[in-house]
């Protein structure tokens, strides 16, 4: 029988986690992420740190192995991230971790903050400053126009406000 439709393993073992491409550095985060990471990172510790596998029941191992991971990762990005706080003054231009209202041509408005690769969630309105979008806006004022390049064209957007947390 030929072997050519056969799956086989590469040696790897089924647990081992994915492996998250490296982060591009200087790798920052805002301060409320990193805040949020960290007291993440404290209640998994309390809850998983010291324990082994084998100390934990069957039916729970699968839980104890996600919270494991999610430990590594927690772990590794608080060591290479650098938190950045928010201006202590008045900022008139966007820069990482600012908020900022945009208005579309049809008259719709929509606000995003800039924040770092691992808190980005589009969806929730954070964008990663390194995306295409993030980079224009930052340096970007109130009544700038900014383009944004979408697949099937090019979206012109106002900053109407630029504010930090």
């Amino acid at each position: 029988m030929s072997r050519a439709f056969v799956k086989e393993g590469d040696g790897a073992e089924a647990d081992e986690p994915l492996r998250r491409a490296p982060r591009i550095q200087p790798c920052y985060i805002t301060r409320r992420g990193y805040d949020a990471a960290r007291a993440a990172h404290e209640a998994l510790l309390h809850e998983v740190g010291g324990r082994k596998l084998d100390e934990v029941p069957l039916d729970a191992r699968d839980a104890f192995r996600q919270q494991s991971l999610r430990l590594q990762e927690l772990t590794a990005l608080l060591q290479e991230t650098v938190p950045v706080d928010p201006p202590s003054g008045p900022v008139a231009e966007v820069r990482f971790g600012a908020t900022v209202s945009l208005l579309e041509p049809d008259g719709r408005r929509f606000e995003l903050r800039l924040v770092g690769e691992d808190e980005a969630a589009p969806e929730q309105g954070l964008l990663n400053w390194r995306s295409p979008l993030g980079q224009r806006l930052l340096g970007a004022r109130v009544g700038d126009e900014v383009e944004w390049q979408r697949a099937a064209s090019v979206l012109i957007l106002e900053v109407l406000a630029v504010r930090y947390d």
